[in-house]
């Protein structure tokens, strides 16, 4: 991938929700873990609360599946 962290961040936020959508939680969950390692790695404050509610939204669905 490019130097654009915040795009990267942003790109595998909404692959991970297209995922979410497709039933396709590993690779969502995969997805997001990119994003989030992102976001902590580059202190991309902006982004943090937002990737982490989809993250932990994708968590819970692993667990009830």
């Amino acid at each position: 991938m490019m130097n654009y962290p915040i795009g990267q961040t942003q790109a595998l936020n909404e692959l991970a929700e297209l995922e979410v959508i497709e039933f396709n939680y590993p690779q969502a969950y995969r997805y997001i873990n990119r994003s989030y390692e992102q976001v902590a790695h580059r202190g991309l404050d902006d982004l943090e609360k937002t990737t982490f509610k989809l993250m932990t939204k994708i968590e819970n669905k692993m667990q009830h599946r």
